[in-house]
């Protein structure tokens, strides 16, 4: 694992949150090495856990799904925004417009939230965006993803502001703003 050192904090800034993030038995075939999701909570395993950077990404996504679904939230968190998304609007459970909105972009979301909580905890970024992780595409570097982050031009940033998670920084948002992003105004969906 790259940055071990980093795993205590961060899992005391997630549990500080109320996200779960306990050591345990991951399986081998998990979405993502060293990380499983049980109950809307976090499950990882020291031994094959690439980075607590990754523990950050992923509890970014359970962070940002609306609070009432967040306990159903076990393995693969794509997939189960994707069935939440798929469920017709007429059903009891259906999410709201707008909590399909937030759903839709929960990817981008949970990468702008890992940011902001990586700063806030101190983790190095290197921790959070390390080569292999997020699913970069060809010939993109972790580094562009950061200079996106720093400069509030990526667009998970815009959405969070959208649902009120921050204030969306200079030149989008009101300069006005105290606090703009990577400051969070809160840190989990209610």
């Amino acid at each position: 694992m790259q940055y071990p050192g980093e795993l205590a904090p961060i899992r005391a800034f997630l549990q500080g949150l109320g996200l779960a993030c306990e050591p345990g038995a991951v399986p081998d075939d998990s979405f993502l090495p060293g990380i499983a999701l049980r109950g809307g909570g976090l499950i990882y395993d020291e031994a094959t856990l690439g980075s607590p950077g990754d523990l950050l990404h992923e509890a970014g996504h359970l962070a940002v799904v609306p609070a009432r679904y967040r306990a159903s939230l076990d393995d693969d968190v794509d997939g189960a925004v994707a069935e939440l998304l798929a469920t017709a609007p007429a059903e009891a459970a259906a999410p709201a417009p707008a909590e399909r909105e937030q759903l839709a972009h929960t990817e981008v979301m949970a990468i702008a939230w890992s940011y902001a909580a990586a700063r806030r905890i101190g983790t190095p970024l290197d921790c959070l965006f390390w080569p292999g992780t997020y699913r970069m595409p060809p010939g993109q570097r972790p580094e562009q993803l950061v200079g996106q982050l720093d400069q509030g031009l990526f667009i998970g940033i815009q959405w969070l502001a959208r649902f009120g998670y921050c204030a969306a920084p200079p030149p989008f948002g009101d300069p006005a703003e105290a606090a703009p992003f990577p400051a969070m105004r809160r840190w989990l969906a209610a």
